[in-house]
């Protein structure tokens, strides 16, 4: 789950994501990384075939503090990381104006 002290900061992690406020940058392994005012972040995806079960991990980390959370599929908050994970990924693509480009 997402704890409650992060909850608004996820929601305001993807506006930002989307208005190309902060920058995301693809990683190995269904991964990827956003370093921003000192802050460096880190969403990744991981599907378990043998449970079944789809997993988001996020981290946070400034200077010497960390601090991380996983949301499982099964669990209310999987929706608001998901449409965080698929905001991530069309800013680390590059793929803000792929309707101007594609039918133009």
């Amino acid at each position: 789950m997402i704890p409650v002290k992060l909850k608004e900061f996820i929601r305001g992690l993807r506006e930002a994501t989307e208005n190309r406020d902060i920058e995301w940058k693809e990683g190995a392994s269904d991964a990827y990384f956003c370093d921003h005012k000192g802050y460096a972040l880190h969403l990744q995806f991981h599907f378990d075939g043998d449970a079944g079960e789809g997993t988001y991990f996020f981290r946070i980390r400034q200077k010497d503090k960390s601090s991380s959370f996983s949301v499982v599929d099964s669990e209310d908050d999987f929706y608001i990381m998901n449409n965080l994970w698929s905001s991530v990924s069309v800013n680390a693509a590059g793929f803000d104006n792929i309707a101007d480009d594609f039918f133009s």
